[in-house]
């Protein structure tokens, strides 16, 4: 099959992504804030939560391959009529833990309870075992479907924030 060489507008690129629509780019390392911090008050542009105050996660996202494999007994996808999206909810807290040290590859802003900044700390190339429990299970949750789903931020999202 011969293939042409197309040049894709930023519109029709934002609407295939939207679609879900495109295949993976060969940099798999991207940055990634979790869902709760990027919440916006209803009915407004503003978000909850101030920018100053979301931690930026450099992630190293699965290709498709590696994506299946680790689906492999974890969950199930679920699909929302409303917005399109499809979200992997995963079941297996092992795995969980196997992707995160895999594919979290540094952090920045990220605090804990008592408002101190968390330090990343990694051990042979992977996240160390005391910095990865430190991560709470819903945002570890939400950092392991960014990992396999490669989900990328807005440009409005990106706007401002540390990498």
């Amino acid at each position: 099959m011969e293939t042409e060489k197309k040049v894709l507008s930023n519109e029709l690129r934002k609407k295939l992504a939207e679609a879900g629509g495109l295949g993976f780019t060969e940099n798999s390392e991207f940055i990634y804030t979790p869902a709760l911090y990027r919440e916006k008050i209803i009915d407004t542009d503003e978000y909850k939560l101030p920018k100053e105050v979301w931690p930026t996660f450099l992630l190293r996202g699965k290709d498709g391959v590696e994506s299946s494999k680790m689906e492999d007994g974890m969950g199930h996808m679920e699909y929302d009529d409303k917005t399109s999206v499809r979200r992997w909810v995963g079941k297996s807290g092992t795995r969980r833990i196997a992707i995160l040290q895999d594919g979290i590859k540094g952090w920045k802003n990220f605090y804990n309870s008592d408002g101190e900044l968390i330090p990343f700390r990694e051990n042979n190339g992977k996240i160390s075992s005391d910095s990865l429990k430190l991560i709470p299970v819903n945002i570890a949750i939400d950092i392991a479907n960014a990992i396999i789903e490669r989900t990328s931020l807005s440009q409005e999202e990106l706007e401002g924030l540390e990498s």
